[in-house]
């Protein structure tokens, strides 16, 4: 076996045990923890394409903000669940945030969320939404 065949040879299994790993990491990621996922969002996140809109989240409290006032409307109770009939079949392996107050209901697809970014798609229109966490 020749050097540059060997070195192919390592590079493949190489490729091969990292599609399986995040194979595996994906699949441990996607066990729907609602408690996880309001902790996570904990905090001030300012929306990434304009600066005067943040959000501010506390316990199970989600408040919009815009250029540092907010009104009794713009707060909303957070749920979370792993199903949005409404809009994606049942089969969709996603997690939800539902927005709810006495006047309006929101609903949203958590494309991500880590320490520093939110990701959202909303319902019905398909808006992507970025947030950027804010420093404390």
């Amino acid at each position: 076996m020749t050097t540059i065949q060997s070195i192919s040879t390592v590079l493949i299994i190489g490729l091969f045990g990292s599609f399986q790993t995040m194979s595996t990491d994906k699949n441990e990621f996607q066990k729907f923890d609602p408690d996880k996922i309001l902790e996570q969002l904990q905090g001030t996140w300012t929306l990434s394409n304009d600066t005067l809109a943040t959000v501010k989240i506390s316990e199970n409290i989600w408040t919009f903000i815009y250029e540092d006032e907010s009104t009794s409307s713009d707060s909303y109770q957070i749920a979370i669940t792993d199903s949005l009939p409404l809009y994606v079949d049942p089969k969709n392996n996603s997690e939800f945030l539902i927005l709810a107050n006495q006047n309006d209901t929101l609903n949203y697809e958590i494309f991500g969320i880590n320490d520093s970014i939110l990701s959202l798609m909303y319902f019905p229109r398909g808006n992507i939404h970025v947030y950027k966490r804010k420093k404390k």
